[in-house]
């Protein structure tokens, strides 16, 4: 999935977990997640993977060359031996950011220097399991098992347009819905300004007599 679609649903997961683990644990513990911070686990696997790429090829065109002459990254989806270094290396880091198993290694680590575990990680993975089912053979399958397994699971390409056009159709009515309450307070302020904007204004008596006697 796109980045943008992946932080848009980690805030979505973030805050209903959120909730629902403090309707159900309340008296047990106080529950909080930091959801900048579940937000940028949750789009991390591809910051990590894509950055210096996004990087490389900026520096391609400020020193001068055509877009037309840069490889397009669909092209080595996922990246062969014989492709130039920085596809290489994007797939490499895509194999270690997009694994399960080196998610559990970061958190326990994590977990261990830190003496408590650090739940916004989830984001991470989230963004994994998204990525599982929307994306194909073809464009970057994700390596869940990486480094004991090879296995791909081969899902539906996000970028096909009639996918994303139901991705963020569902972003939209989700995002509707739990912010219901405060839409329903900007609709009635914009509602209030607009009437009295359009308040019938006092009418001005002119005086029609005219001069003093």
């Amino acid at each position: 999935m796109d980045l943008l679609a992946h932080g848009l649903w980690t805030v979505v997961a973030a805050r209903s977990g959120e909730r629902l683990v403090r309707r159900q644990v309340k008296e047990k513990f106080s529950f909080r997640l930091r959801t900048r911070w579940a937000v940028f686990w949750g789009m991390f696997p591809d910051l990590f993977a894509f950055s210096g790429l996004s990087v490389w090829f900026v520096l391609q065109i400020l020193r001068g060359v055509a877009l037309g002459e840069l490889p397009h990254p669909s092209d080595f989806e996922p990246a062969q031996a014989d492709t130039i270094a920085i596809f290489r290396l994007t797939n490499a880091l895509y194999q270690l950011s997009h694994s399960l198993l080196v998610f559990g290694t970061v958190f326990l680590l994590i977990l261990v220097l830190r003496q408590k575990a650090s739940w916004e990680m989830l984001g991470w993975v989230f963004h994994i399991s998204i990525d599982v089912f929307t994306h194909s053979y073809a464009k970057y399958p994700t390596p869940i098992l990486w480094p004991l397994s090879s296995w791909k699971f081969d899902g539906i390409y996000w970028g096909t347009p009639w996918f994303l056009a139901l991705n963020y159709s569902v972003l939209l009515a989700t995002y509707a819905f739990l912010y219901r309450r405060k839409l329903r307070r900007v609709a009635i302020t914009l509602g209030k300004a607009w009437a009295l904007r359009f308040r019938a204004r006092p009418v001005r008596v002119r005086d029609v007599g005219g001069g003093s006697s």
